[in-house]
């Protein structure tokens, strides 16, 4: 059984391929320590998830969490739609079961 590939050729190296610039990450990053450091992790939770998780981290989420409870999570997928396309999440199937296994 051949699987799809989570890999992108997609250049991530410099500003240029991600959908927020470096000054933003570091802004909103910013921001989450100072929920976190009040002790507030809601917070700190719903402000990282502003910043677009990269591709192959959300391809393997999106597997071990199942789609709807990917989606229901809140990430920012830009990035991954950038990689993969729009309709990403329902095009390409899920390649693991719920125990974590290649489904046959």
């Amino acid at each position: 059984m051949k699987f799809p590939t989570y890999e992108t050729t997609y250049d991530y190296t410099t500003d240029k391929g991600w959908s927020m610039k470096d000054a933003e990450r570091i802004a909103i990053t910013k921001r989450a320590n100072k929920y976190e450091e009040a002790g507030d992790m809601e917070a700190y939770e719903q402000e990282m998830k502003k910043i677009p998780l990269a591709p192959n981290l959300a391809w393997m989420l999106r597997d071990l969490l199942g789609k709807k409870e990917f989606l229901e999570e809140g990430y920012n997928l830009k990035d991954a739609e950038i990689a993969y396309g729009k309709n990403w999440v329902d095009e390409f199937n899920v390649i693991f079961n719920n125990e974590g296994y290649p489904d046959e």
